[in-house]
């Protein structure tokens, strides 16, 4: 663990220092601009000082619900998680395990109630989608 204050380089060059957050307290590196430091919070912090922050839900193209939780294993470089995922580890009493997925039983990707999710592999829950839609195909529900 770096000291405090100390000064390193990125892997592109640019200056950095190990800081604490004036939050929060917790240690990370900060890119420096112009001999200061960028940022003096930590991501969290940051997004819960802003005022346009708004819980740090949001929805993804196909109607997931992502929820803003940067220090979950599975979060994307914005510090997102799926909401159907967090409850359904939360549930589960455990984080899913690898290559596993929550899969929305009834179909609507925003419905996250813990009843109606379950824990697949990956593989299963593709082969479960590309069956239903060669039913609905069938069915005439699909072009």
């Amino acid at each position: 663990m770096p000291e405090v204050n100390e000064i390193g380089r990125t892997r592109w060059g640019q200056k950095q220092i190990w800081l604490p957050c004036i939050d929060c307290g917790q240690a990370r590196w900060v890119r420096m601009l112009g001999g200061k430091p960028r940022n003096l919070r930590c991501l969290s912090c940051l997004a819960h000082n802003n005022p346009y922050y708004k819980g740090g839900t949001t929805y993804t193209g196909d109607g997931a619900v992502m929820v803003f939780a940067p220090d979950h294993p599975h979060a994307n470089w914005q510090g997102k998680v799926k909401r159907a995922r967090l409850i359904l580890e939360e549930r589960l009493g455990r984080y899913l395990r690898e290559g596993h997925a929550p899969h929305h039983i009834n179909g609507i990707k925003d419905d996250d109630r813990p009843e109606n999710l379950e824990e697949m592999t990956q593989s299963e829950h593709a082969k479960l989608h590309a069956l239903r839609r060669k039913q609905a195909k069938e069915v005439g529900c699909l072009r």
